[in-house]
């Protein structure tokens, strides 16, 4: 039986042993010490995973190596955030009733409590009021806005004129 060996030195060490076959080489011995690039059955569940954009968990144990160099860079499509139901400034104590598009985003900022912005918590002042939502693709997006809170206290002064008679 005539048998040649074949010695894969790199790390994954893929040995095998050619029978009964013939190698022609017109010119010379061909020696090839490094198959690490060769496919092997193993490499088609990484290189399936990889072009799919799917990580692959360590705990998988996969053998292989991906053939393919995966480009999931998402692009993320704006999805034209907008705030509405804020005013401008305000010098109301009452909450103001806040609505985000596309809706499912969150509010944050100083007297925002869930959907509604507090003036009174937020006290005067100027206030930044952001609006965060998350597309499916795993982009986020934020927008922002400010209120001017203003607060207008009224002082009542009684003057005792005492009585005035027309002279």
């Amino acid at each position: 039986m005539n048998a040649v060996s074949v010695n894969d030195f790199s790390n994954s060490a893929n040995d095998a042993s050619i029978a009964n076959a013939t190698w022609v080489n017109i010119n010379a011995v061909e020696s090839i010490e490094d198959f690490s690039l060769t496919p092997r059955l193993t490499d088609i569940a990484p290189t399936a995973l990889d072009h799919l954009c799917i990580p692959i968990d360590p705990l998988w144990d996969f053998d292989g190596n991906s053939l393919v160099t995966a480009d999931c860079n998402v692009d993320c499509i704006d999805p034209g955030l907008s705030i509405s139901g804020l005013p401008a400034s305000t010098s109301s104590a009452s909450p103001i009733a806040l609505d985000g598009y596309p809706s499912g985003g969150t509010f944050m900022g100083n007297g925002v409590i869930f959907n509604a912005f507090n003036p009174s918590l937020a006290g005067a002042g100027i206030h930044d009021i952001t609006y965060t939502y998350e597309v499916a693709d795993g982009c986020v997006f934020e927008i922002s806005a400010t209120v001017l809170v203003v607060n207008i206290s009224y002082n009542f002064v009684t003057y005792n004129l005492g009585v005035i008679s027309p002279e």
